[in-house]
């Protein structure tokens, strides 16, 4: 049961498409025919199936033992490498160290400031701008910016050397500040020393080394005012070497009072800064700074982030003999949060009993910290080479040898009983014919059944004659007479205007998915498909498979085709641009008898020939636009088979070559163009004719399939705009930037014009950009920004006014011809085949193929160059002086308000993501925006000094008298003329293709233009009217304007083909309209004459004109 689908055609009851699709012509059952086996042969195909397993057996283990060699060799390079970085971020770790302490020195030390305790001065007071360092405030400024940048150690303080004088000043201050300050931290005695029974008061000395600076105090308190110099021999010498070098000192291990670990261990630095010019060289350095780093958390701060798989153990090796043990770690989680939980110190270990578990690596390497000698060690934590993969690609290798040794064992097999003749046959000749062929070559090889057909050489003589190269063999003619059969003739109309505009990828994809639809109905009505030539379907009834009603049968298969192809031919115009949905079919159908037959020779195929055959063709050469055209025998079968309602006389007899006057019907439907459907009609009611449920196309249906087809367009471009940007890893400039450069777009009092530059800046080639690009294809743009993109295109849509020529339609067919020539610009060595690089390329085409910027702006420029378009001319605004003229100081009037009126809708808030798509640097924005300006001012053809100045600037780009100019400015300049030439003069040709392309395209475009004109006439804002000066006009513009912007298109070099057959195009257009012009000019005026009316695509989309 058949139900009806508004959208498609008929579907059944499961959704198939057209229900079961019952083969009549290329379905094959005949047996394979097969080759005797021989045990030989049987034999031969163990051996070589055992010979590749063994092969790969031997592969395999090649590939594992190299495998393991490489990746054990793999494995030790990356970990002496990785342990040479460890070692490096040791010595880097201690080095910030020795920078801090350094600092902090240099920080508190004041000697210019200095003036010594003073008569006057007060215990209590804060002596330490007397006597030359920092105070307290400041130093706590030291320890905050080393919190801030996350700097830890225990114990940061400064020690300047104090005199016994000065020693009362210091204790009465600093018993103050930490009474004040630290309230119960510090148990205050003053000057402190270490005594046989702990910290005690100092006694008197000449000079003391005290701790007069000291953080964190709550955790060093013990040290506030502490003086190891003079009860501490080893606090001595190191303060004694600092001080006398000028160099730092570093202590051993020792662990302090507050370590509660007994296995961490700390190390003191002693800093005396820096000897300047005014110290003379004998002196010692006043003051140091001292550092207490615990080893533990310097491994933890410096060593989490190095740390894999290894383990890092550092000793005191500044005595060789006795290393002395500082840290150990290793990483035991590495997405751990806290930095204490990703490591974990290892036990106290000696130096020469380092574990190494069997297979781990070693690396020892000595480094310096300040004095002394520290020995990092890294052990591998991974004793063995990751042999995964080797094993695995081995295996691999292995079964894959197996699989080929399995498939070619299957392939011989399969081999021995597949015919490829036969399935030739099955694509070429009905089974009759089939049948008839095998079994003349079974009676020719001395069999007597099909099997006998491939002994000896005939099944490769029947081969190769089915693919041509060589005639079919020698068999008995196959040829039949068949009396009772219908043939159809079905051929798209407006197709060779159509295919003029198009590439010849869109003109395969139209023909391949109208006959494929078409081939699909065949197979339901059991309709013969005889050939497709060029855009014309041949199909027949009554044969191969005799049939009563094969008149009828054939009129509904006709009247199935008119409705598919009206809806394909919709939906394909979003896919394939405008003017497709306006394509139509004509079909003619003439009964007769018919000889059917296979012609031998190269390539031979079933054919129909007669008169049946040449009168199907008349009929439908003499039929109209989607009507079925059918003969007088057709029609008499027909009534006679009760279809009588079917047919309507013409009412005119047609003259057809070699048959004279002819009496022909008319097939009705309910789907002609003058009628319409109502959603009603039953199956029965159209005696089974497939009919789609549709109303007539309207302008506002035609305007939405030009958006939506607008839209891909430019989806497309953007795609390949994005694509570009990553793979040169451009850096967006911010939101603040662009949007301040948006708003200030124009320099107040200048025009569009005036914006326009002689030469443009395109960007450099970028080669690494080029070899990174992916697919565009592949880009996923963001749904805002294909919806903004869409409601921008259908906003421009409705800026154009309802003009008979310059309208939405005329935009569309404009950036039809912009993409097609874009798509043209190649070098000659691409364009034959041969393979050049992407430098090359960019080259050759003046880097306009290299920048999807420069492309996505000259087709916007295309869609946006006639927006708002007033339908008069430029000199027309300027006599009338309107506001738009004086707006524009009468240049291109037209072309500037449609630039401003686009742009200040795409500036608009709600295009934002759309715009940061197009452009997001500021030298994008203003390469888009010239791009704009320069391209749609360059479609004003019409004022005479714009047009000199194009042609002094063709010159300079292009004509030899200019060439040792073009030697004297730089290279890139010289380059990006030629694009700015190149670019200008393609958006010129695209808004005047239709005078460059097949003549019914001419006539349309330019009969639109000449009712435009009119109209102006009509309303006294033209003073002649146009049919007093069109045909002259036309003359002149075809010889002084196209021909020559043909010419210069094929000058420029970079538009491959396209350049020769705009040329040829225009060349023959205007032969036409000389011959022509002038019967033509006064067909228009007749037409207007009557009020006829204009269809237009615009805001009102009916013009009376």
């Amino acid at each position: 049961m058949m139900k009806k689908d508004i959208n498609s055609s008929l579907v059944d009851d499961d959704g198939d498409l057209f229900g079961d699709e019952l083969s009549v012509t290329n379905t094959s059952d005949l047996e394979k025919s097969q080759h005797g086996k021989k045990r030989d042969f049987t034999r031969d195909k163990w051996i070589f199936t055992t010979t590749i397993v063994l092969l790969g057996a031997a592969v395999s283990g090649a590939f594992i033992a190299l495998g393991v060699v490489s990746a054990q060799d793999s494995s030790q390079q990356s970990f002496r490498q990785r342990a040479t970085e460890i070692v490096f971020q040791v010595e880097a770790s201690w080095n910030v160290y020795v920078l801090f302490t350094k600092w902090t020195r240099e920080s508190c030390h004041k000697p210019f400031e200095a003036t010594g305790i003073q008569p006057g001065f007060r215990m209590g007071d804060d002596p330490s701008w007397a006597l030359g360092y920092c105070s307290d405030a400041e130093f706590d400024k030291i320890f905050e910016y080393s919190t801030t940048e996350g700097l830890i150690f225990q114990s940061l303080q400064y020690v300047p050397n104090i005199t016994d004088a000065e020693r009362p000043y210091i204790e009465a201050y600093a018993e103050q500040y930490y009474e004040t300050n630290y309230p119960g931290k510090v148990d205050f005695v003053g000057f402190k020393q270490r005594g046989a029974s702990g910290l005690e008061p100092s006694e008197t000395y000449d000079f003391y080394f005290p701790v007069v600076h000291l953080l964190p105090v709550e955790t060093n308190a013990a040290a506030v005012l502490l003086d190891p110099y003079n009860t501490i021999p080893t606090s001595k010498v190191l303060y004694d070497k600092a001080t006398s070098t000028w160099e730092p000192a570093l202590g051993g291990r020792i662990r302090t009072v507050q370590e509660t670990d007994p296995s961490a261990y700390s190390v003191i630095m002693y800093h005396p800064g820096v000897r300047t010019e005014h110290e003379p060289v004998y002196a010692k350095s006043p003051a140091v700074a001292q550092l207490i780093v615990r080893m533990p958390d310097m491994l933890v701060q410096f060593m989490q982030g190095m740390l894999q798989n290894e383990k890092l153990y550092v000793y005191d090796s500044t005595d060789p003999d006795t290393p002395v043990y500082l840290v150990a770690g290793t990483i035991v989680n590495p997405k751990a949060t806290a930095a204490k939980d990703r490591l974990e110190k290892l036990p106290e270990v000696e130096l020469a009993d380092i574990p190494r578990p069997r297979g781990a690596q070693y690396e020892e390497t000595v480094i310096n910290a300040n004095d002394r000698k520290w020995t990092v060690v890294i052990v591998s934590t991974n004793e063995k080479a990751n042999l995964t993969f080797v094993i695995l690609g081995g295996a691999i290798i292995f079964l894959a040898c197996c699989m080929i040794a399995v498939w070619y064992y299957r392939h011989l097999t399969v081999l021995e009983t597949m015919t490829s003749t036969q399935n030739l046959l099955t694509s070429v000749f009905p089974k009759d014919v089939q049948d008839r062929l095998l079994k003349d070559a079974a009676e020719a090889a001395g069999g007597n059944n099909d099997k006998e057909a491939f002994k000896g050489n005939r099944g490769a003589e029947l081969s190769k004659a089915m693919k041509g190269i060589t005639p079919l063999p020698k068999t008995k003619p196959i040829a039949d007479l068949v009396l009772e059969a219908s043939v159809l003739f079905a051929d798209i109309t407006g197709f060779t205007a159509w295919s003029s505009t198009r590439e010849p990828f869109q003109v395969f994809t139209l023909l391949e998915t109208v006959f494929h639809s078409f081939d699909v109905l065949a197979k339901r009505r059991r309709v013969f498909k005889v050939e497709t030539v060029g855009d014309c379907y041949v199909a027949c009834t009554g044969l191969p498979e005799p049939r009563r009603d094969h008149a009828a049968a054939l009129v509904r298969f006709a009247k199935d085709c008119l409705n598919r192809f009206q809806v394909l031919s919709r939906r394909l115009e979003v896919e394939l641009g405008p003017d497709t949905a306006q394509l139509g079919l004509r079909i003619g159908i003439h009964s007769g008898p018919v000889t059917s037959g296979v012609l031998r020779g190269d390539r031979p195929r079933f054919q129909l020939f007669g008169d049946t055959m040449n009168c199907a063709a008349r009929i439908e050469s003499l039929g109209q636009r989607n009507r079925i055209h059918i003969s007088k025998e057709t029609a008499d079968l027909l009534a006679a088979a009760g279809k009588k309602h079917w047919i309507v006389p013409r009412k005119e007899k047609v003259y057809a070559k070699g048959k004279g006057e002819l009496e022909t019907f008319w097939c009705t439907s309910k789907t002609d163009d003058t009628r319409s459907v109502r959603s009603g009609a039953s199956s029965r009611e159209n005696d089974g004719v497939d009919v789609e449920l549709r109303e007539i196309d309207s302008p506002e249906e035609k305007l939405e399939r030009l958006i939506e087809w607008n839209t891909s367009v430019f989806v497309k471009l953007l795609k390949g705009i994005v694509s570009r940007r990553r793979a040169a890893k451009t850096q967006p400039d911010s939101n603040s930037v662009l949007s301040a450069m948006e708003k200030h777009t124009m320099v107040p009092g200048e025009t569009v014009f005036e914006e326009t530059v002689e030469v443009l800046e395109l960007p450099e080639f970028d080669a690494k950009a080029a070899a990174k690009e992916g697919d565009p294809e592949e880009v996923q743009l963001d749904d805002r920004v294909i919806q903004q993109l869409a409601d921008y295109v259908q906003s421009i849509a409705r800026l154009y006014r309802a003009n008979p020529f310059h309208n939405y339609e005329h935009a569309t067919h404009v950036i039809m011809s912009t993409v097609k020539l874009l798509s043209r610009i190649v070098a000659p060595q691409i364009a034959t085949g041969v393979e050049e690089s992407a430098a090359h390329l960019h080259d050759h085409t003046y880097g306009i193929t290299s920048d999807p910027l420069t492309q996505f702006s000259v087709v916007l420029s295309a869609l946006i160059h006639d927006a708002d378009h007033p339908g008069v001319p430029n000199t027309t605004l300027v006599k009338e002086e309107t506001p738009l003229a004086q707006r524009y100081k009468n240049v291109s009037i037209a072309e500037q308000n449609s630039v401003d009126i686009a742009w200040t809708m795409l500036m608009a808030d709600e295009y934002a993501d759309l715009r940061r798509v197009i452009y997001t640097t500021k030298g994008e924005f203003q390469r888009f925006r010239q791009l704009i300006v320069n391209c749609v001012c360059a479609t004003d053809v019409m004022d005479k000094t714009i047009g000199a100045a194009r042609k002094v600037r063709w010159n300079k780009a292009f004509s030899k008298d200019y060439e040792q100019q073009a030697l004297q400015e730089p290279p890139w300049v010289a380059t990006n003329r030629k694009a700015t030439i190149v670019l200008e003069h393609l958006i010129q040709a695209s808004d005047v293709a239709h005078t460059m392309q097949h003549w019914h395209i001419y006539r349309k475009w330019n009969q639109r233009l000449f009712h435009e004109l009119y109209k102006c006439y009509k309303e006294g804002r033209l003073e002649k009217n146009p049919a007093e000066f069109w045909y002259e006009g036309e003359m002149g513009f075809l010889d002084y304007y196209v021909i020559p912007l043909a010419d210069k298109l094929e000058t420029c070099g970079v538009f491959g083909v396209s350049s020769g057959e705009f040329l040829s195009y225009a060349t023959q257009n205007r032969q036409e309209w000389e011959s022509k012009g002038k019967e033509i000019i006064q067909e228009m005026m007749q037409e207007l004459e009557h009020n006829e009316s204009v269809v237009v695509l615009g805001v009102e989309h009916i013009v009376e004109v």
